[in-house]
């Protein structure tokens, strides 16, 4: 169990803007643990908005205890401390078991839909399944998502954070989302994006009709 409260960190490996990362940086500070899927902590990643906190665990000797980076099974985790960012304060990752994994593509299933690893091809149906699991296992008091607001409308059904935010929609854990300018967003921000308002049927992954609508997560 991770110290609380924990929050979790999500977001696009490249583009990240100046303001995101001055802006989640300084939103990391209030959480007592952090958690992300194990990408590197590089330059550009939403990973580096990351640097401040694991700095600060570091030189307090406490950063197994508060970082909690994940990875899929049969990794080393040590691809989480190849980033250019990493200066020894970043944690091995540690990877989630076959069964842990089985079940996660099971509750992707149960919540966007049949179909959803038809879309999440290669390797995005590992990096949705370990998203789900972790999301388990280290169940966060707040999620922030460090927003791609150029996402094309064409690849929304590939997107790792949006299905995240779609499967998980029913639970009261609260998302912090962060645009590029480095504001928090809420509904009425969020609305003039396509893939706020789209059913699991229009983003492809459940087929059994438009009216499968999935709530909005708790903002």
């Amino acid at each position: 169990e991770p110290p609380r409260p924990h929050v979790r960190l999500i977001g696009m490996s490249g583009a990240i803007s100046r303001e995101q990362v001055a802006t989640v940086s300084k939103l990391i500070e209030s959480y007592a643990s952090i958690s992300w899927d194990g990408d590197k902590v590089c330059s550009g990643c939403f990973t580096e908005a990351l640097v401040p906190f694991l700095e600060r665990a570091k030189a307090a000797g406490r950063t197994a205890a508060v970082a909690r980076p994940r990875c899929l099974p049969g990794l080393d985790g040590t691809h989480t401390q190849a980033g250019d960012l990493d200066h020894g304060a970043v944690p091995r990752a540690e990877p989630i078991t076959h069964a842990q994994y089985d079940k996660a593509t099971g509750l992707l299933s149960e919540r966007l839909g049949q179909h959803w690893q038809e879309t999440f091809t290669g390797d995005m149906t590992g990096y949705m399944a370990l998203a789900a699991a972790h999301r388990v296992l280290a169940q966060p008091d707040a999620v922030i998502w460090v927003l791609d607001e150029n996402r094309a409308v064409e690849k929304y059904y590939a997107w790792a954070c949006l299905g995240e935010f779609k499967a998980f929609s029913t639970d009261s854990v609260p998302y912090r989302i962060v645009g590029s300018d480095g504001s928090e967003l809420g509904p009425d921000e969020l609305a003039k994006f396509p893939w706020f308002g789209m059913s699991n049927a229009e983003l492809r992954w459940d087929r059994r009709g438009s009216e499968n609508a999935t709530a909005q997560p708790t903002m």
